[in-house]
């Protein structure tokens, strides 16, 4: 899958656009490298790029590891998520599984 993304947080630490590219999605959560990340167990709105359409999706961040040069692999997970972004992201899981 190639897909691009935009973090944002708020609060303390806010970030309004971290870019970011996606490595991998899955029906636990989603994981990316971005050069800004956020703290893990900050609340985190995702705005995924999927060939012409941007979803925005509301995320936690479970997962920040560190790698050279500040630059970062960052997981977040759906339990964030509404109905209908898990809605959305069920049919994307199933169109990508089918491919």
């Amino acid at each position: 899958m190639q897909a691009f993304a935009a973090l944002e947080t708020s609060g303390k630490h806010a970030n309004d656009q971290a870019f970011c590219a996606v490595r991998d999605v899955s029906r636990h959560g989603i994981g990316m490298h971005t050069g800004q990340p956020p703290f893990v167990g900050q609340e985190v709105r995702l705005r995924l790029a999927i060939g012409e359409d941007i979803h925005t999706i509301t995320t936690r961040a479970t997962r920040v590891t560190k790698r050279k040069d500040d630059f970062f692999e960052v997981g977040l997970d759906w339990s964030e998520c509404t109905p209908a972004d898990l809605s959305f992201l069920r049919t994307f899981l199933t169109i990508q599984e089918d491919d």
